[in-house]
């Protein structure tokens, strides 16, 4: 069975700023679109096809600069972990390898 509250809450939290900046950016730049179209006096069907273009405009833009965002810092998270694996490896191998010259070391003296 889904747990829609946790779900919601879940989304919400995830989203809930995304959308709230693409609200405001949206409301602001649509204002300007619209209020330069009938400050200049284009017809009343042109400035609402101008302010409709520019919102989905604004849409597309916050939603590719979101994605791009999260595949940045997802990419980024990955590369992390490999340099750290791999630190973690050569370690491990610095300490094998002190390991057997000790060891070979410790033979050739006895």
């Amino acid at each position: 069975m889904i747990n829609w509250v946790w779900l919601c809450k879940t989304f919400f939290k995830r989203y809930i700023p995304e959308f709230v900046y693409g609200a405001v950016d949206g409301t602001v730049t649509t204002f300007a679109v619209v209020a330069a179209s009938a400050g200049a006096g284009i017809s009343s069907s042109v400035i609402l096809i101008l302010g409709i273009a520019n919102l989905i405009a604004d849409g597309f833009s916050m939603g590719s600069s979101a994605y791009l965002a999260a595949s940045a810092e997802h990419e980024e998270s990955v590369h992390n972990k490999q340099k750290t694996l791999i630190t973690k490896n050569n370690r491990t191998n610095n300490i094998l390898s002190l390991r057997h010259s000790w060891q070979r070391t410790s033979t050739s003296h006895t």
